[in-house]
């Protein structure tokens, strides 16, 4: 991994024209523009190894009391998965580098961990003196573009073998998160709160949008097969902003019969959506962090997969179900990631909301497929 050293304290004005000063000895992830006189390129694998299963105890409480560095700019599903690794490495000291706007997620882990915005330096005081310092005491868990590349191994499985742990029990292959709003920080009032209201409503949280098109599905497809199963006190809910164009149009057309099992809902803060997730009754996701998170809290949830496979995301998973989707498309499971500089499904000719193997419009087989998986949970309901 290759980070920035500062040698010599300067300026760098930013693209906004403000200024800010770098000071010597600082170590940066991220690629700086900065004059080379003032720059020296670092591997950071020259002062901090990865962690090796030879330096691991294979009882949980011999491992040796390391600092561990995880890089993991994002996504929350991706987070979400490193809660099992922390809970592993929960007698060391765990500092994990990630974007502010993921820090919310933080309070649900059940290990205790330290987080640190990745644009920051990550030492202020790096030198070659301290090379030994840096070897005794450090290491990094390496899980940096594992996602990205494709890999169709099962997420758990994969962040453990690149690191040579194997053979895991099935536990450490799900989520590790507290299960009660109190132990994530709230005050004993608001814990109390969120709890009735979990407890007394029948709320079903939709989330058919994920951060591309090729995991997300329209709300309408989802709702029309959904309907048949729902009972009294069911609100079906889903956010202002997970609606496509269609879905505004099938909502202002809906009966009445129906509409007043929907309820649109304005999106918050991330705090807000884990308060949501936590709240629901049930959840039913395309998208990996609703999923990953209500098993984490030991809560139902139905996972849709087109693009990912059920092997490859919640094979080991105890609380929630999830199922394939299957289409005509000779690309599924295409394990496309948004990183990968795709920017629509390569069956499309152009963006849209829904990849065609999500579609009903594309995929005639779809509504048939959502009624037998409901039809299936319909106790859930």
């Amino acid at each position: 991994m290759k980070c920035i050293l500062i040698k010599k304290t300067c300026t760098l004005t930013d693209a906004s024209g403000l200024p800010h000063v770098l000071k010597k000895g600082e170590l940066y992830l991220r690629n700086l523009e900065v004059h080379d006189s003032c720059r020296d390129t670092v591997n950071l694998d020259d002062y901090i190894p990865q962690l090796d299963v030879t330096e691991i105890n294979k009882e949980l409480n011999h491992i040796p009391p390391f600092t561990i560095l995880i890089f993991r700019p994002g996504g929350i599903g991706d987070l979400i998965a490193i809660s099992s690794i922390c809970q592993y490495l929960k007698d060391c000291n765990i500092i994990i580098y990630t974007m502010p706007k993921y820090f919310p997620l933080f309070r649900w882990f059940s290990s205790l961990l330290f987080y640190k915005d990745i644009r920051n330096p990550l030492f202020e005081s790096f030198s070659f003196q301290k090379r030994i310092l840096y070897k005794k005491n450090y290491r990094r868990f390496n899980c940096d573009g594992l996602i990205e590349k494709g890999d169709r191994r099962n997420w758990f499985r994969l962040l453990y073998n690149h690191a040579g742990i194997n053979n895991m029990p099935p536990q450490l292959y799900r989520p590790s998160l507290v299960t009660d709003p109190y132990d994530a920080g709230y005050n004993t009032m608001d814990s109390k709160l969120l709890r009735e209201l979990a407890n007394n409503n029948k709320n079903i949280l939709v989330c058919n949008k994920a951060n591309v098109m090729h995991r997300s599905i329209e709300f309408a497809d989802i709702f029309n097969a959904l309907f048949p199963f729902l009972k009294k006190g069911n609100q079906v809910c889903v956010h202002k902003n997970h609606l496509s164009p269609a879905d505004s149009l099938f909502l202002i057309n809906i009966p009445v019969a129906k509409s007043k099992f929907i309820k649109v809902i304005a999106p918050g803060t991330l705090d807000n959506f884990f308060e949501e997730l936590y709240a629901a009754h049930l959840v039913i996701s395309v998208d990996t962090s609703a999923i990953h998170f209500r098993e984490g809290i030991k809560k139902p949830a139905i996972g849709l997969y087109n693009s990912f496979t059920v092997e490859s995301r919640t094979r080991y998973y105890k609380y929630t179900r999830s199922y394939d989707i299957k289409s005509d498309c000779p690309a599924q499971p295409c394990f496309i990631h948004p990183n990968s500089q795709l920017e629509f499904c390569p069956e499309c000719k152009k963006l849209q909301f829904a990849a065609p193997c999500f579609s009903s419009k594309t995929n005639k087989t779809l509504h048939s497929q959502l009624l037998n998986i409901f039809f299936f949970n319909k106790n859930l309901f």
